[in-house]
C-alpha cells in the first residue's frame, strides 16, 4: 500500500495540522487491524460504512472508512517527522502482506 497524494486541509492555531492521505487502494479491514497495533483503535462495524478512529501517542489521530481510499489525519504537531513516521507505518503494511 502506498500514499499517492497528501492534501493539506488546515493548519490550526494550536499547532496541529489536518491532512488527507490518498492511498493507492481502498482501506481494508486488515489495514485497519494493522494500524490498530500502533495506538488506541475504535472501530464501528455496525455503521453502514464501517468507520475507524485511531489515536497514536505523540502523533495524532487517523480517521477513515473501510473501502475508501482516503485517511483523514490530524497531527498534534506540524512536523515532517510525524508525517514521515506515518508514511513508514503504512509502507510497512505492504511488507507485512508480502511476508
Amino acid at each position: 500500500m502506498k500514499i499517492v497524494e497528501i492534501r493539506d486541509i488546515e493548519y490550526c492555531l494550536d499547532g496541529s495540522v489536518i491532512c488527507d492521505m490518498i492511498l493507492d487502494c481502498p482501506v481494508s479491514r486488515s489495514l485497519i487491524d494493522y494500524l490498530g497495533t500502533y495506538g488506541e483503535m475504535k472501530y464501528h462495524a455496525e455503521f453502514k460504512r464501517p468507520f475507524f478512529r485511531l489515536q497514536i501517542p505523540r502523533l495524532g489521530t487517523i480517521k477513515g472508512v473501510e473501502g475508501n481510499r482516503t485517511l483523514r489525519v490530524v497531527f498534534t504537531t506540524s512536523s515532517t517527522e510525524s508525517n514521515k513516521y506515518l508514511q513508514d507505518i503504512i509502507n510497512r503494511f505492504e511488507l507485512c502482506l508480502v511476508a
